[in-house]
């Protein structure tokens, strides 16, 4: 299931009609309460928005769920799992190790990514890297590291220029795409748009498990915490941890 979070995020922003304006208001007020931990039920929220407890079920409806009742019931468990559980999560050093325990052993698992990954930069010298906003830093990070190795690296934090050199470039240049987190839509849209072939040759994804469906077409993907949720904190070391590795194995071959 897509995140319900994520989902309000996006029908937050539109403001188009008066349709839009209507389910971007009740968005706003479902958000706001949701980052204080508080799920009103149906008679609370309506009178909240001032609006009747039908428009919070057709609400709930257009988002696929067959009322007000399971949407939030469905709310409630995504903040448990992932805003709940990202603050208890980090609670002692032996958990910190456990993480990296994980890390480490979900490289081993995707070696074929890793692998193929460091061939293509030997052979190909080049590449452009794009990224959601929540892990620009890693992908800065890239960049520089890489750079220093004398790999011809683009990277553009603009989102339009990115993604104008994106879409210019695929059909020449290898990409390293970093997507996570949920203000991505953009740039998943601009994905979804090239050409497929180019895609399936040229595109590499480093993902979270829940933005992995989002890119339909690709050449290899590498998914952080696949064996089950890690938070944001976490899962950016990791990130940053996974190319620090692809950058040691690197290093012999362009400085030799």
């Amino acid at each position: 299931m897509k995140n319900i979070r994520e989902t309000l995020v996006n029908l937050a922003k539109q403001e188009n009609t008066k349709a839009k304006n209507l389910d971007s208001f009740i968005a706003n007020a479902i958000l706001k309460n949701y980052n204080s931990g508080i799920f009103l039920n149906q008679v609370q929220l309506a009178e909240q928005c001032f609006l009747s407890a039908s428009a919070i079920t057709k609400f709930s409806k257009k988002l696929g769920f067959t009322g007000y009742r399971e949407f939030n019931f469905n709310l409630k468990n995504e903040y448990l799992k992932y805003y709940v559980k990202d603050k208890q999560e980090i609670n002692s050093t032996s958990k910190i190790k456990n993480f990296f325990d994980v890390f480490v052993s979900e490289i081993n698992e995707q070696l074929d990514f890793v692998n193929d990954f460091i061939n293509m930069i030997k052979t190909e010298k080049r590449l452009l890297i794009v990224s959601s906003y929540q892990l620009q830093d890693s992908a800065k990070y890239c960049y520089e590291i890489f750079s220093e190795l004398g790999i011809e690296v683009a990277f553009q934090t603009v989102r339009i220029i990115s993604n104008k050199i994106l879409s210019t470039k695929i059909s020449e240049v290898p990409v390293l795409c970093f997507l996570a987190g949920q203000d991505n839509y953009f740039l998943v849209e601009c994905l979804n748009r090239l050409d497929h072939q180019n895609l399936a040759t040229k595109l590499w994804l480093i993902c979270t498990e829940s933005q992995a469906n989002k890119v339909v077409n690709f050449h290899q993907r590498f998914i952080v915490s696949k064996s089950g949720y890690a938070p944001y904190k976490f899962r950016k070391i990791f990130i940053d941890y996974l190319i620090l590795n692809i950058y040691c194995e690197l290093v012999q071959y362009f400085t030799n």
